[in-house]
C-alpha cells in the first residue's frame, strides 16, 4: 500500500459533501417531479411531497455548504427514512416485490450519515 492512499481517501472524502449534496438537489427534484406527474412516485400527497423538497433542499444545501452541525438533523433523518422505506420495503418484500426506490434510499443512508460524522469532525468545516 502506497502513502498516497491516505490522502486520495481525504480527497474522496472531501468531495462527497458535495457529491451528496448534487444527490440531495436530485431528491427534490424528483419530490417535485412527483407534485407535477403523481405516476412517477409512490402514493403520498402534494403536500408531503413538498415538504421533502424543503427537505432535502436544506441538506442539498448544508452538505454544500460543508455545515459542521449537520450531524443531528442527518440523524433524525436516517430514523424517519429508515422507519418509512424500511417499513415499504418489508411490505414490498411480503407482496412478492421490490421496492427499489425505498433499498436506494435505505443503501444512501450509512453514506450520508458517515459523510455527517466527517464534517462534524473536520475543523475545515463551515460553522
Amino acid at each position: 500500500m502506497s502513502d498516497s492512499s491516505p490522502r486520495l481517501t481525504t480527497r474522496l472524502l472531501d468531495r462527497l459533501p458535495l457529491v451528496l449534496a448534487a444527490l440531495f438537489a436530485a431528491g427534490a427534484l424528483f419530490h417535485l417531479a412527483a407534485i407535477l406527474a403523481p405516476t412517477i412516485g409512490n402514493a403520498a400527497s402534494p403536500g408531503r411531497h413538498a415538504v421533502f423538497i424543503l427537505i432535502n433542499a436544506s441538506f442539498a444545501a448544508a452538505f454544500f455548504s460543508r455545515w459542521r452541525f449537520t450531524l443531528l438533523p442527518v440523524l433524525a433523518l436516517a430514523a424517519q427514512q429508515l422507519y418509512g422505506h424500511g417499513t415499504d420495503l418489508l411490505r414490498a418484500h411480503a407482496e412478492g416485490r421490490t421496492d427499489v426506490q425505498s433499498l436506494v434510499v435505505l443503501l444512501f443512508l450509512p453514506v450520508v450519515v458517515g459523510c455527517a460524522v466527517h464534517l462534524a469532525r473536520s475543523r475545515r468545516a463551515k460553522t
